[in-house]
């Protein structure tokens, strides 16, 4: 384990890249994938399938439901995964995004 997060991105990593990933699929978790952060990616999909099986059910589902209170939940984590995302795609743009390298590096 000698991999530490750091601000800025290494060579090897393609800075346009990483914003043109957080800005179209960064609600997926694309750009955590890119630069090899699984964990945090899996977050990211996990809650993309979230909200849409919340959409689906507010569209199907009326609001007078058992389940309401379920679809709020699920709206309300939603929510707070797309501003990580606005907040992503301010950090990549200001270089202030940690990436993990190497302690070698």
């Amino acid at each position: 384990d000698r991999v530490i997060l750091r601000k800025g991105v290494p060579s090897d990593v393609s800075r346009t890249k990483l914003l043109l990933l957080t800005i179209f699929l960064g609600f997926m978790g694309a750009h955590y994938y890119y630069v090899g952060r699984k964990k945090m990616g899996l977050f990211f999909s996990i809650f993309f399938v979230v909200g849409l099986v919340n959409a689906a059910l507010q569209y199907f589902v009326l609001p007078h439901n058992a389940l309401f209170e379920i679809v709020a939940l699920a709206a309300l984590i939603w929510g707070v995964v797309i501003l990580l995302w606005l907040i992503d795609i301010f950090k990549v743009a200001l270089n202030k995004f940690k990436v993990p390298v190497s302690r070698d590096y």
